[in-house]
Parts: structure tokens; C-alpha cells; sequence
């Protein structure tokens, strides 16, 4: 068992503990998993420990974005070596929207393996507005796998599919310093899958919850360095030199989530467009670009 210690002398710790009797009630310390000072980690909420794919990794929350850590584990001596670190949601204090007191975001990242052996991840968004009686739903469930380069790829589970319904798509379409609304599609319950390829296009994107005079939307942009999401900014690292950009968007009423490149990157976010902005748009800005593929399906109720 891992637990989350916020002072241990001059640091955040997670002490691990290994039970001494088969009803796990009684208890015995066996050292300190991992320790960092405390300048470095505001505190080691929701410690999660376990082994993906020959690794080990431990997932903290640490009233920020979800941290990770990921090397090899003695489990004669219970000793942990980290070897390489990431952070796993890139928007914890940047959801901040009108009458929202607390600018919250993705956290509290739990880890489970099914049957099937996936280990899939539940987690908590929050930052709804205030007065509802209540704060936070927790947000798609995730598959998390190990990338080559060494770090964590989360993508949604692929059980979301039975909740496609109407399904609109489009092969190819180009955009030169120009837009494109998609006038059959329309929603705040959606998946979309979009695929973009740039050419000498400056900023490429997707706007959502658009209204009809196109003056709102919740807007997804990216210049080929950096992705914007509604505001939070992903610093994006090409795997390959081919210029393309693979966004998967899921619309929730005022939940949606991001991922980017097939998982390599994701984004919760809570938004608070009109009620009645429903429309889609797809842009190139500063030059030209290709849509290479497009799927839009309405999402049923899991109900």
C-alpha cells in the first residue's frame, strides 16, 4: 500500500507499506517509495503505484497537473528507481470560466486493470460553476499504454464507441487561409475525429460550440509548436517530420475533452458556451492547409 505523506523533514513523500496478515489489517512500514523536497512538489495527493508493460509507475496529484514517475522496482527490498518522469494532463488551474470561484481541471487520477489486462484510468473533472451543489464528474474512462519513447499515451476506451450514433464524415478538404462550417453537423453531445495537414499554413484548427453569426466559439488551434485548447497551451514535440495534427474531441454539454495525436496528449476542460451555439467550423489561417479525414458522430446517453 502507498500513501501520500505532505512532510516528511524538508520533503513530500510516499511511504509503502506491505500487509501482514490476509484481511489487510494489519499493516507494516517498510520504507519510503519516493521523496522529493517540498519546493518541487506542493503535496503527493491520490499516490498511485503499479506495473504497465515491464515498468513501474507511480502517479501522484499534487494540486496540479498529474505528475508521473516510471523505472524499475526491487520488490525484495521495495525499492523504487525512477528513471524517467512526465506529466500526464497539462490543464489543472487553467479552467477558469465566468462564475467558477475554483479553476480547477483534471485530477485525482485513479488506475484499475480489467480482464482483459488494460490498465484504465478514471479521473475527476472539476471547475463547474459555482452554486449547483455540486463540483466535478469524473471524465472518460482511458487506456494507458507505454510509448516508445518511454513515456505514458492515454486514449479513450474503445467500449465509447457503442455510444456513436448519426455518423457525418468528409474524405479531404482544403483550406487555403479560409473556413469551412459544417452546416449538418451540430451538437453539444459529440465525437470528433479530425485530421489536419499542414502545408504553409500558419495556425490550424477547430472551432466548437460555434453560434450562427460564427462571432462565439470554443476554439482549438494549433501553429505546429504549440496546441491551444480553450486557453490552455500543450507544447507539442513532432514524433516524425510529417506536419499533421490528429485531434480527438469528445462534447459533453459543458465538459469536453482532447486528444491529441492518438493520445500522446490530452485535455479536460470545462466550458460554458451558449446553450443554442451547437454549429462546427474548420480553419487554416495564413496560408493553406488539408483536412485529411473527418468523422463527427452524435453521442448517445450511456443511460
Amino acid at each position: 500500500m502507498v500513501v501520500g505523506a505532505d512532510s516528511v523533514g524538508r520533503d513530500r513523500a510516499v511511504p509503502i507499506y506491505e500487509s501482514q496478515d490476509e484481511g489487510f489489517a494489519r499493516w507494516q512500514y517498510r520504507g519510503l517509495l519516493y521523496k522529493a523536497p517540498k519546493s518541487e512538489l506542493k503535496n503527493v495527493e491520490v499516490p498511485m503505484f503499479f506495473e504497465l508493460d515491464g515498468r513501474w509507475v507511480l502517479m501522484v496529484h499534487p494540486s496540479g497537473p498529474v505528475r508521473y514517475w516510471m523505472g524499475g522496482f526491487d520488490v525484495d527490498t521495495l525499492t523504487f528507481r525512477p528513471e524517467t518522469a512526465g506529466i500526464l494532463t497539462h490543464n489543472y488551474g487553467q479552467n477558469k470560466c465566468e462564475g467558477v470561484s475554483s479553476d480547477r481541471g483534471f485530477s485525482s487520477a485513479h488506475v484499475f486493470f480489467d480482464e482483459k489486462e488494460r490498465c484504465i484510468m478514471y479521473g475527476w473533472i472539476s471547475g463547474f460553476k459555482d452554486g449547483r451543489g455540486w463540483n466535478g464528474c469524473l471524465a472518460l474512462p482511458r487506456v494507458l499504454s507505454l510509448d516508445s519513447d518511454g513515456l505514458l499515451r492515454q486514449r479513450p476506451a474503445k467500449e465509447l464507441r457503442k455510444l456513436r450514433h448519426k455518423h457525418i464524415a468528409a474524405e479531404t478538404v482544403d483550406l487555403d487561409n479560409s473556413s469551412l462550417v459544417l452546416e449538418e453537423a451540430r451538437g453539444d453531445t459529440l465525437e470528433i475525429i479530425v485530421k489536419f495537414e499542414f502545408s504553409d499554413a500558419n495556425v490550424v484548427g477547430l472551432k466548437v460550440r460555434r453560434s450562427e453569426d460564427g462571432k462565439r466559439a470554443v476554439v482549438i488551434s494549433c501553429d505546429g509548436e504549440t496546441l491551444d485548447v480553450a486557453g490552455v497551451k500543450v507544447a507539442l514535440e513532432p514524433a516524425s517530420n510529417e506536419k499533421t495534427l490528429t485531434l480527438q474531441v469528445f462534447l459533453d454539454k459543458s465538459v469536453m475533452e482532447v486528444f491529441v495525436n492518438d493520445g500522446w496528449r490530452a485535455v479536460a476542460k470545462v466550458i460554458y458556451p451558449a446553450e443554442k451555439d451547437l454549429g462546427i467550423e474548420l480553419f487554416a489561417e495564413g496560408g493553406a492547409a488539408r483536412v485529411r479525414s473527418l468523422d463527427v458522430w452524435q453521442m448517445k446517453s450511456i443511460w
